[in-house]
């Protein structure tokens, strides 16, 4: 662990993630886990940036602070209770279910802006992605360490998914501001 501190220190993190990441870990679950939180955090971002545009356009400023206090409001009331899940059905499944949930309803939100549903509706469902987007990181959070083996390779892992956040916080904004 310090090793990898102290290279971060020195500004070399990316080199000291991939010298203590294992090919062996590279290939199996963290791969899957870190390449579903670069698309989490990108599609997280990148909704959020979309449906203020859409609120803005749809209904004004007060419609953004509208949609802002809808989606955050039930996510936060919920945010305590939902990571038990994993404690419930297991982090792999949890994770699993509450990635399905949260592509069925941004499918919704989408379908919902495409086909020109009402403002509301799509308030709505925005605030049902917000609620599906709850769970997932206290979710993988607690799977990776389960996941590596030794101290080096969990924060090898934390530091690949800072970066990969990071990724992600750049690419979904700009994706939705392509599309």
């Amino acid at each position: 662990a310090m090793a990898v501190m102290n290279s971060v220190m020195k500004g070399g993190m990316p080199l000291a993630v991939l010298r203590h990441v294992d090919v062996e870990l590279a290939r199996g679950e963290i791969l899957a886990v870190v390449g579903a939180f670069l698309l989490f955090t990108a599609a997280e971002f990148g909704t959020w940036v979309a449906i203020l545009v859409y609120a803005y356009l749809a209904t004004g400023p007060v419609g953004v602070g509208v949609v802002v206090l809808l989606q955050l409001l039930p996510a936060t009331l919920l945010a305590p209770v939902v990571p038990v899940l994993g404690e419930r059905y297991g982090r792999d499944r949890a994770l699993g279910g509450a990635y399905l949930a949260l592509a069925i309803a941004l499918a919704a939100t989408g379908a919902a802006i495409v086909t020109g549903a009402p403002a509301l509706l799509v308030y709505a469902l925005a605030t049902l992605t917000q609620v599906a987007y709850t769970p997932v990181r206290p979710i993988q959070s607690a799977l990776l360490p389960r996941s590596v083996g030794t101290a080096e390779q969990l924060t090898a892992t934390n530091a690949l998914v800072s970066i990969v956040d990071g990724v992600g916080q750049l690419a979904g904004p700009l994706a939705a501001g392509i599309l």
